[in-house]
């Protein structure tokens, strides 16, 4: 039988994707995966639920391969609500400052 390596054996990147495609697969909602697992048409309105809760749940590597997918309804969403390269900036400052503060926290409670 094969023998699967732990989930401390995997680079950061790899950590942070399996931890984020955890995330989006439990926390979003059914409609949410079946439109970005393109088992769902997407709408305009299904596209502004998945950047809600994708923005929500912080996985930004899901919302921009949304993005990408659906150009014309992200062009439009950047337009309506503002989501452009800066926006995303800050939101990706954001983040980084959440996780380092998860690490230092972690890192904390490992030295006790």
């Amino acid at each position: 039988m094969k023998r699967y390596g732990s989930f401390e054996e995997l680079t950061e990147e790899q950590k942070e994707n399996l931890t984020e495609f955890a995330a989006v697969s439990v926390r979003c909602g059914r409609e949410v995966l079946e439109a970005i697992e393109e088992q769902r048409p997407m709408t305009m309105e299904l596209f502004r639920r998945c950047m809600d809760e994708l923005g929500d749940l912080e996985a930004i590597g899901t919302l921009e391969s949304v993005m990408r997918r659906w150009p014309e309804f992200g062009e439009r969403y950047q337009k309506e609500e503002g989501w452009d390269r800066e926006k995303k900036k800050e939101e990706f400052q954001k983040i980084m400052e959440l996780a380092k503060k998860k690490t230092e926290s972690g890192n904390e409670k490992s030295s006790r």
